[in-house]
């Protein structure tokens, strides 16, 4: 028993010592990085940047941007801030087009009413998109459309995708290898996944940085 205490304690230490030799964005932005229901000792294991309707979110080592999204059930995206997107098939898309559901209901691979919840990082909890919202899928992109007006988006990194039919396909060899690209404008965009100086140097300094611990 005493044995397993101290192995325990050993790892902790161990976990401890890795996320403290990592790059502090708090240093890099002069942020004050916010600590929400924190483990043991501390630990957390998601970091979020928030810009405005922007969130970044980075899992484990906190320093790996997976997730980017704007838009949520609470508050939809209206268009503003403008937000250029990489399609897998290479072209660049403005959000806030006119036509951007159109563009969606040509080029996604899968179209159905939205049931899915939507998780808020922050909050962490669940919340319901609007009745009757539809999602649209496209690669490693979700956009969330209610009443043929584009209320979210969201991109992950993966490296698998899902078809028609609903089975996972390999990402890569479908799509020659073109990541997920966001930015501001056709010629200011970050690949995804992305660190922090990326997120930085396309949509400026986050207004808040949040570390948590999720289950």
């Amino acid at each position: 028993m005493k044995r397993l205490l101290i192995s325990f304690l050993m790892l902790i230490i161990l976990f401890l010592i890795i996320n403290c030799s990592k790059p502090s964005d708090e240093l890099l932005f002069d942020v004050v990085i916010e600590k929400k229901r924190p483990f043991f000792f501390g630990i957390t294991n998601v970091r979020l940047l928030i810009k405005g309707a922007f969130v970044a979110t980075a899992y484990s080592d906190k320093c790996t941007y997976v997730t980017f999204s704007v838009g949520s059930p609470a508050i939809p995206y209206n268009g503003e801030p403008h937000i250029f997107i990489q399609l897998p098939d290479a072209s660049i898309v403005d959000l806030a087009s006119s036509d951007i559901v159109h563009i969606l209901e040509r080029k996604a691979t899968a179209r159905r009413p939205c049931r899915d919840k939507f998780f808020n990082q922050i909050d962490q909890e669940f919340m319901s998109w609007p009745a009757g919202a539809k999602l649209f899928e496209l690669s490693s992109y979700k956009f969330y459309v209610n009443n043929h007006t584009l209320i979210g988006m969201t991109v992950t990194h993966h490296t698998y995708f899902i078809d028609k039919k609903g089975n996972q396909q390999p990402l890569i060899p479908h799509y020659g290898g073109l990541p997920p690209k966001i930015g501001t404008s056709r010629t200011n965009m970050i690949s995804v996944p992305f660190n922090a100086q990326e997120f930085v140097n396309v949509f400026g300094k986050p207004n808040r940085i949040i570390e948590l611990f999720s289950e």
